[in-house]
């Protein structure tokens, strides 16, 4: 039990680290507005639609990094950018390359990625 505790405040590190450079480093920069759904950059892309990318492409991700593990690539609610910090981590790459990879995901140009 003691480990598996151990594992849990481990896991909440690393998402605290994620989330404090996500916003550390001013992922969502804010216009002069008081309505926060105006919050974000125009050229930003949402959350739900980089989830719905990475659903499709999820397979095709493995097969170009053969490496990757299911729980590499499967996340919970809430922690998808922990997500893509542990991709990044396995494919030798960073946050932001497998960031870019997901943003610009087209499954009929890319069906296999390989």
């Amino acid at each position: 039990m003691e480990k598996y505790e151990d594992q849990d405040a481990h896991r909440r590190k690393e998402q605290d680290q994620v989330r404090n450079k996500k916003y550390g480093n001013s992922t969502l920069q804010a216009h002069s507005s008081s309505d926060p759904s105006q919050n974000l950059k125009p050229n930003t892309i949402s959350e739900e639609i980089l989830e719905r990318n990475w659903k499709d492409m999820k397979p095709s991700y493995r097969k170009r990094f053969p490496n990757l593990t299911e729980e590499d690539v499967n996340y919970r609610t809430g922690e998808f950018d922990f997500m893509m910090e542990r991709v990044a981590k396995r494919t030798g790459r960073n946050r932001q390359q497998v960031h870019q990879d997901i943003e610009n995901w087209d499954s009929k140009n890319n069906p296999d990625w390989v």
